[in-house]
């Protein structure tokens, strides 16, 4: 508090940041997260969806342009009709994932929202010993945790916390809620996802990722590399002979309130330390289980306005 009055102005504005404006905005993100608890699943998701329509054009311009240079070079044959309708549904879905964060539950436990298209395949790999889960920012992914505890299993979740602090705090009560386990953030999560998988136990790693507003998987035409979380799963998977299983959500083009839960039959990629070369081989292969995935659906990937 006394940074407020500082005469260092660095200080200052730092201060001034830490306790007047993100105090507001986590006001704000707490009062709204209670608020939308009290409509209907449609009424909190369509207002999530005007939201993104609102504020994304207008307040985030340059996640815009990243967004729009992405669509031309990802879909060079479609019209600038059509890029723009995929753009503008990425906003809406964008929208709709902050407040549903408030009803989430309500629609992972209704079979007419959330349908699980996979489920045993999930069962069966974690029944023969550890298993990672490769989960993809499609649709609203909040919906798997709830899904993979109704199935029978007991994932620990590796993820990267928000800056903002009341976001962080529904992010975790949300997942917590659903009877997940919540990892350390950042590279303090491996060895606890290690330690877990050889007790035969099952984690979940994003494969997808925009770190520091880049793209740095899926590649999407661009050279495999070692530097993310496809690598991150393949050692793991290799030094503790985990099976992979490839998960994600996506709305439904009718009724956005509507999901299918997708897992995919579980990969091996083998046991015993592997080089560098042997490396690039699994992310490839990896890569090429989720790339199509994503592309199919740029609409609903959160990612699509990092840098590509």
């Amino acid at each position: 508090m006394r940074d407020l009055v500082s005469r260092d102005a660095v200080k200052r504005r730092a201060a001034r940041r830490f306790w007047i404006e993100d105090s507001l905005q986590d006001g704000f993100d707490l009062a709204m997260f209670y608020a939308m608890r009290a409509l209907p699943v449609s009424a909190c998701s369509g207002f999530g969806a005007w939201l993104g329509r609102f504020s994304l054009p207008r307040f985030h311009k340059t996640a815009v342009a990243r967004l729009t240079r992405n669509l031309e070079k990802l879909l060079p044959s479609a019209s600038p009709f059509e890029r723009e309708t995929r753009m503008h549904r990425n906003w809406e879905n964008q929208g709709r994932l902050m407040t549903e964060f408030s009803v989430v539950h309500r629609v992972a436990h209704d079979p007419r929202r959330l349908t699980v298209d996979g489920g045993e395949h999930a069962q069966i790999a974690a029944a023969q010993g550890p298993l990672i889960l490769m989960g993809l920012h499609l649709g609203n992914w909040e919906l798997i945790w709830p899904s993979l505890v109704r199935l029978g299993l007991h994932p620990a979740l590796n993820y990267a916390p928000p800056r903002a602090r009341a976001r962080h705090w529904i992010a975790r009560k949300t997942r917590q809620r659903a009877g997940i386990d919540l990892l350390p953030p950042g590279l303090n999560a491996v060895r606890p996802a290690l330690k877990r998988l050889q007790s035969g136990g099952q984690v979940i790693i994003f494969c997808d990722e925009g770190l520091h507003g880049k793209i740095r998987g899926p590649f999407l035409g661009r050279p495999p590399h070692l530097n993310g979380n496809l690598a991150l799963v393949a050692r793991l998977a290799r030094l503790t002979g985990a099976r992979i299983c490839p998960v994600w959500t996506v709305r439904d083009d009718i009724d956005p309130t509507r999901f299918t839960l997708t897992i995919r039959p579980a990969i091996s990629l083998g046991t015993g330390k592997a080089d560098a070369a042997q490396l690039l081989v699994d992310v490839t292969a990896l890569n090429a289980e989720i790339e199509p995935v994503i592309r199919a659906h740029l609409d609903q990937w959160y990612f699509l306005d990092s840098a590509l």
